[in-house]
């Protein structure tokens, strides 16, 4: 990663704290990117590929004004930490859906700190814990959006977080090292496949201190603390991409086809 890159990185996510491998550092990077980076899938919608390159992800991130999904976000994200020094490795997840076996298609990563192991994720949407999450089994981890526990299964772990005081599986791991190229193979088919629902539907979320941002297709919600969320149904193409442009800050000027596919998402609602 370049090293005006990185400074930039910094300046967006307005960090200004030392630079030194430690659990506050770490925790203050995930929380700040988090708030600074939306979750969006304008690319696999618009098929425009998805590249998985440093250079591809930096001009992404920092000078296009752009988000992304688990794989671009947390590639991304691990290059910032093991360029400060933390020993990081990625991991494949595979998304819980009831009654359903799903391919591992989501990357998380694991950061090893003082012989403690912590899940760091930044790229699954709505319901992603803002904070480091230790690797530890039967244990409640308190977050200002929600908590979050571990369990043990036959497979590895399995993540859950509560959800209206009962518990919601997000996915499941093992702690096998995955490769570029296992990431790679996991993007093609989530960028490509059409049986990839990041090809049919538009999902932009982002964090808050104290608010989850979703926008899935043309409803648009924001979920403060445990209260009904605040929700509201779009009506036009501008309005999405002002939701878009005003609560993500995304950039979505030079995206071509973007009317085309928003009004072809309206026609379905």
């Amino acid at each position: 990663m370049r090293k005006e890159d990185l400074e930039l990185y910094f300046e967006k996510i307005q960090f200004d704290k030392e630079r030194k491998v430690g659990f506050s550092v770490l925790q203050s990077i995930q929380e700040q990117h988090s708030h600074t980076f939306p979750f969006e899938n304008l690319n696999p919608l618009l098929e425009i590929p998805v590249r998985l390159d440093i250079e591809s992800l930096s001009k992404k991130f920092l000078h296009e004004h752009r988000g992304g999904y688990c794989y671009e976000q947390n590639l991304f994200l691990k290059h910032v930490l093991e360029t400060i020094g933390f020993k990081v490795r990625g991991l494949h997840a595979r998304v819980y859906t009831e009654g359903k076996i799903n391919g591992r298609t989501h990357m998380i990563l694991l950061v090893e700190i003082d012989e403690a192991s912590y899940i760091v994720d930044v790229g699954f949407g709505g319901l992603a814990s803002p904070y480091p999450l230790k690797l530890v089994a039967n244990e409640e981890q308190v977050t200002p959006l929600s908590s979050y526990r571990f369990l043990r299964s036959e497979v590895g772990f399995v993540l859950q977080t509560k959800v209206e005081n009962d518990w919601k599986t997000l996915y499941t791991f093992d702690l096998q090292s995955q490769y570029l190229i296992d990431f790679e193979i996991g993007n093609y088919y989530t960028s490509t496949n059409p049986n990839s629902s990041f090809l049919r539907r538009l999902v932009v979320t982002l964090l808050s201190k104290d608010a989850r941002y979703a926008l899935h297709n043309n409803s648009f919600s924001i979920y403060r603390n445990n209260d009904k969320p605040e929700k509201r149904i779009l009506t036009s193409v501008n309005e999405i991409k002002e939701v878009m442009m005003s609560y993500y800050k995304l950039d979505v000027s030079k995206l071509s086809g973007l009317d085309d596919k928003l009004e072809y998402i309206l026609q379905l609602e």
